[in-house]
């Protein structure tokens, strides 16, 4: 395997990709251990199907919130664990690692990303901002004069960038994002149908039949989940054009974002913006209907990405076998 590799850490998802090699691993950014020796029973996936369904002496965690890291042993651990399943790591094999930090991310931010890195056995760390490598790995020209709009809508945060020459002009963060949309179900269910679901249930029924368009949609999903009433399980119908009027208001507060981002935006700027529209990106995209609903509301053409889940990832990828002109995004750290 080649030295150098790219980590995309994100708040839902952690995507692993080398130099030359493409995307190696795609798994949920979780965690379980044990409390007292914080001894690891599972990452990624098997460890995201253990929330809620653990003995008080498991901790099943997501160390990766609004797009930070918030707990660094956890992330360390995870991120070792992941590095150990591609044999990345070793006592002589110390590999050089590009990761993604939030536009607009402090030192504090920087520095815990880093340090979980290191400790799951980096040698050298390279920060990138993240919009830029997801404006790279969906195919948006950054080098061009021309302005380009990438909104990468993750679980964690939505970060708006306006890029030209290769430089982001502008840009705007907003902790309302995908997860977003998952609480605003869960409030919901519990506000109108009065029963209790969990984090895996609620984005499970946004995937199903989650919904910003605005034409008749009938489709409709039984719920199970604890009755905030009687106590006990119960089960509940629940309709696409229902969830609708829950989705809306997160929806907004990310246009809201992605506006401010516009008004500062330069008019030599706007002129391109208006041509060429935004491009989404992120797994947060992908709920239905929402470039339409976007596109709509702002007047402005709206497209998905090609592959929004990977883009930030094939982003890191290319810029790890660009060459000397990739270089420049890159701010490396070393131990």
């Amino acid at each position: 395997m080649n030295n150098q590799l790219g980590i995309d850490v994100g708040t839902a998802n952690t995507r692993i990709c080398a130099k030359g090699e493409g995307i190696l691993l795609r798994a949920p950014s979780v965690i379980a251990v044990r409390k007292e020796s914080h001894a690891i029973l599972a990452t990624g996936l098997e460890a995201k199907q253990m929330i809620g369904r653990t003995p008080h002496s498991v901790l099943a965690e997501r160390p990766i919130r609004g797009g930070a890291v918030v707990d660094i042993e956890l992330a360390s651990l995870m991120l070792g664990d992941f590095l150990g399943r591609l044999g990345a790591t070793s006592v002589f094999r110390r590999p050089t690692v590009t990761a993604c930090i939030p536009c607009g991310a402090g030192e504090t931010a920087k520095c815990a990303l880093e340090d979980a890195c290191f400790e799951a056995g980096a040698g050298n760390v390279a920060l990138v901002e993240k919009p830029m490598a997801a404006a790279i790995g969906a195919g948006i020209r950054v080098a061009s004069p021309l302005g380009g709009v990438l909104v990468d809508i993750g679980a964690g945060t939505t970060s708006v960038a306006v890029i030209s020459h290769g430089g982001v002009v502008v840009s705007g963060v907003s902790r309302k994002a995908g997860d977003a949309f998952t609480e605003a179900i869960i409030e919901y269910l519990a506000k109108e149908h009065f029963i209790l679901v969990g984090e895996s249930t609620a984005e499970s029924v946004k995937y199903s039949i989650g919904s910003l368009s605005d034409t008749p949609d009938t489709r409709k999903l039984e719920i199970m989940g604890k009755s905030t009433q009687m106590g006990g399980a119960c089960r509940v119908y629940v309709s696409a054009a229902m969830l609708r009027e829950a989705l809306i208001e997160p929806a907004n507060i990310l246009i809201n974002t992605i506006r401010k981002a516009l008004e500062e935006t330069p008019p030599e700027l706007s002129s391109d913006i208006t041509k060429y529209g935004l491009l989404l990106s992120g797994g947060g995209s992908l709920l239905h209907g929402l470039p339409e609903y976007i596109a709509s509301t702002l007047g402005l053409r709206t497209s998905l990405s090609a592959h929004p889940r990977d883009d930030v990832c094939l982003g890191l990828a290319a810029i790890l076998g660009g060459g000397p002109e990739m270089s420049r995004y890159l701010v490396y750290r070393s131990r």
